[in-house]
């Protein structure tokens, strides 16, 4: 459990440094489209209203899970406002670099607090993100968004075998192969309305997502016997990401 908590401190902390070097002063704000900070504290309040309820239904095993997800949509809040400030002249002109690349927070499955299934413990197996990490890094460098579709889409079919666990890790996958789906024809738009390329700012998005790599880990490693007894923590907390 030490090791856990000096893990998750260094993370936050690598985070916060990253606020700084994107961002600037913390107060400032973009005066465009803030879709992703909106995305973002729609989750925190969604999360924070869940919170108690989940506390009550795993005699507070749940705690942790809850505070480490609201202050990771915190601390990723921060860096939100540096992209939509980037993407402020492209949403100004049509081009929704930012706002396409989420999903509303009303689409989250309707709560249950329990499924009525229960789940082998054992039949959790960790999901190496390692070697994924450092293959859709080196994609993005190039700009090479089909390939990182189509690694994602693999990755996200071997998660199958386990619907009820992988909850994080698969949201962000999701989440990425929506962003690198849409980045070649949403820079042939911009091309098109005289812009440059917007495709500096797709490559951002897909680098924040990997920074929740290591904690979208823990937080599924962490949920597993709270899933597997039947409450869908995560698993519902999270919209379905499609494609568009």
């Amino acid at each position: 459990m030490k090791a856990c908590a000096r893990n998750l401190g260094v993370f936050f902390t690598f985070i916060f440094s990253l606020t700084l070097g994107f961002s600037g002063t913390a107060s400032a704000r973009p005066k465009g489209p803030r879709c992703f900070t909106q995305h973002l504290e729609d989750a925190m309040a969604l999360n924070a209203k869940r919170k108690p309820i989940y506390s009550e239904l795993t005699d507070e095993a749940s705690e942790r899970i809850s505070n480490t997800l609201i202050s990771s949509e915190w601390f990723s809040k921060q860096l939100a406002r540096s992209v939509e400030k980037d993407a402020q002249p492209f949403e100004d002109a049509g081009v929704g670099i930012v706002c396409d690349a989420f999903v509303s927070m009303s689409k989250v499955p309707p709560f249950q607090q329990n499924t009525g299934l229960r789940h082998d413990e054992k039949q959790y197996q960790v999901f190496d993100t390692d070697d994924l990490k450092d293959l859709i890094e080196e994609l993005n460098k190039e700009n090479r968004f089909t390939e990182i579709v189509e690694t994602i889409e693999i990755k996200i079919a071997e998660l199958k075998s386990q619907p009820q666990f992988h909850c994080m890790i698969r949201h962000v996958l999701e989440s990425i192969r929506r962003i690198a789906h849409q980045a070649d024809s949403q820079n042939s738009k911009a091309k098109a309305l005289g812009l440059p390329s917007s495709l500096p700012i797709s490559r951002k998005l897909i680098d924040l997502h990997l920074l929740s790599f290591s904690i979208s880990k823990y937080l599924d490693k962490s949920a597993v016997k709270i899933q597997a007894a039947g409450v869908p923590i995560l698993c519902q907390d999270v919209p379905p990401i499609g494609l568009e």
